[in-house]
């Protein structure tokens, strides 16, 4: 409960300054408000309302900008990022899909320079414009300590555009600032069918 009262404290006082901790935020709209996503216990994502931390609807997660990122950084190093079913067509920089049911998997290597609690990971994707949300809790994390993060799930017209670490409400990494990530196979968005 400790814990609980440590993130409803900091999220009040990065209120009232006029900020919230992280260059994005991963909010929840429920009952017509967006409200800062906490923690994820397993797949299902915990907000903070008015009420204390509740459940939030998995399928009503957005992003929101914030001006700062969380004390605390994660070194990820992105291993495989792999999607089969998806060609990049002749000549082009566009993808396609070649397949309706198509795959896509992940796997990062995360050390964090800090101990950091309620760690977790959001992959965003875009299918025909509208965007959705994977998240998956990683757990605390110790300092010096590595954890692979890793996905393997079917697709269906949907290309993934973002990962993003938080801890508690504050976003630790993004490959929006690729400058944070050390890649394997090149950039973020590049890996497709071979």
């Amino acid at each position: 409960m400790k814990r609980h009262a440590k993130i409803l404290l900091a999220l009040l006082v990065a209120t009232i300054g006029g900020s919230v901790y992280g260059q994005s935020v991963l909010h929840s709209l429920k009952d017509g408000a967006f409200f800062p996503i906490v923690e994820l216990k397993g797949r299902m994502p915990y907000c903070v309302t008015g009420y204390g931390i509740e459940k939030a609807l998995k399928d009503k997660v957005t992003l929101l900008p914030s001006e700062d990122f969380v004390n605390g950084f994660v070194d990820v190093e992105i291993i495989a990022n792999k999607r089969k079913g998806i060609a990049t067509t002749s000549g082009s920089s566009l993808n396609r899909f070649t397949s309706h049911n198509s795959w896509y998997s992940l796997k990062c290597r995360i050390v964090s320079n800090a101990d950091l609690e309620d760690c977790f990971y959001a992959l965003r994707f875009d299918t025909f414009g509208k965007s959705s949300f994977y998240c998956r809790s990683i757990g605390d994390l110790k300092a010096g300590k590595s954890k692979l993060i890793e996905v393997f799930m079917k697709i269906n017209y949907e290309m993934p555009k973002q990962l993003h670490i938080f801890s508690g409400a504050g976003e630790l990494r993004t490959t929006l600032v690729p400058g944070a990530y050390s890649y394997e196979n090149g950039e973020f968005l590049c890996s497709v069918d071979k």
